[in-house]
């Protein structure tokens, strides 16, 4: 017997757990640079708030009702993933994570408690129109399944080309430093990824634009593609390679709102194709240091390790977090202080 676990209102939840006065109170958690609500309780859906809705278009409910707003805290959110995940591996056989919020668990001894296959035996018995009635897609398509009617596609799955790491600027910037700083950053995210799920990457784009809402101000798009020699996973290789390719397409006198960067060509990190004239020497070690500063960085922090080139923490090209929780699991500076 397999559970889908789902947390309810997951960002909502984890900030109400280190905010204990926010019980039964409307919580909003708003997107990247404090945009738009992409996290809401039960009693901010009350208020008519929609998942999606800009913050600027609810500002008067949230004035009037005491809504708590929050800027998305994905680190603080990744770590209690993590230890939701960690207590639930004390109760059952394996867990697999689904997405930050969800998880399967397998619960290998507890199939005797409930007799399943009893159970779906009486629903496929059932008409069509009763099960429609009574359940959601998910179980209709099972009960067709039951019935001999295919709704899984069971086709292999593809791995994924490319992987994308891109923002929007917090403040507009149009000097060639604040946007290498940006470009490295994300080429540093890109490979992180990249290891995380053992591939390598065959090439790098990276692109810049300009705020496409401002017609007052000069328009530009513009990306460059760099091919690798060798496929690779190194974060000092595809950083470096980015910000070439960021040089390539800089404009003076523009007003930069958003750059990015895309890996693809992406392959298992177990196949490598050599090249015969490789400038690069000892990519095993190289790869090996990269393991180590995944492995800080996961314990000791988010960017514990990072590119000099990425800067200090506060830039412009930073997203705003003007209403961002403090990292209470993770950084001993911000653990919550209790008043007795």
């Amino acid at each position: 017997m397999i559970a889908l676990i789902d947390c309810n209102n997951f960002f909502c939840s984890v900030e109400r757990t280190f905010h204990a006065g926010l019980s039964h109170k409307p919580v909003c958690v708003l997107s990247s640079n404090d945009g738009c609500v992409v996290a809401l309780s039960q009693e901010a859906k009350d208020l008519g708030i929609k998942r999606g809705v800009p913050l600027f278009k609810i500002k008067n409910i949230v004035e009037r009702n005491d809504v708590k707003i929050f800027s998305s805290n994905m680190y603080l959110y990744a770590t209690m993933s993590k230890r939701i995940s960690h207590i639930l591996r004390e109760s059952v056989s394996k867990v697999e994570s689904y997405s930050i919020d969800e998880c399967f668990c397998y619960l290998n001894g507890y199939d005797a408690l409930f007799d399943m296959e009893g159970y779906m035996r009486s629903i496929a018995d059932k008409k069509e129109s009763w099960v429609k009635a009574r359940f959601t897609l998910p179980t209709l398509k099972t009960w067709k399944e039951l019935n001999g009617f295919a709704c899984i596609d069971t086709s292999e799955i593809i791995q994924k080309q490319r992987l994308c790491t891109s923002r929007s600027f917090g403040d507009m910037v149009s000097d060639l430093p604040s946007l290498k700083a940006s470009v490295a950053s994300f080429a540093d995210s890109c490979a992180n990824k990249l290891r995380g799920q053992d591939s390598l990457a065959g090439s790098v784009t990276v692109f810049v634009m300009s705020n496409r809402f401002r017609k007052d101000l000069p328009q530009y798009f513009n990306y460059h593609t760099v091919y690798f020699p060798i496929a690779t996973a190194d974060t000092l290789e595809i950083a470096d390679t980015a910000i070439s390719a960021l040089c390539q397409i800089f404009k003076k006198g523009i007003l930069y709102k958003k750059s990015g960067v895309i890996l693809r060509d992406i392959s298992n990190a177990q196949v490598i194709q050599q090249h015969l004239f490789d400038t690069i020497k000892n990519r095993s070690k190289r790869m090996s240091l990269m393991k180590t500063i995944d492995t800080l960085n996961q314990n000791y922090g988010l960017k514990k390790i990072h590119l000099a080139v990425e800067g200090p923490s506060q830039q412009a090209w930073h997203c705003k977090s003007e209403f961002c929780s403090g990292n209470y699991m993770s950084n001993v500076n911000e653990l919550l202080t209790i008043h007795i």
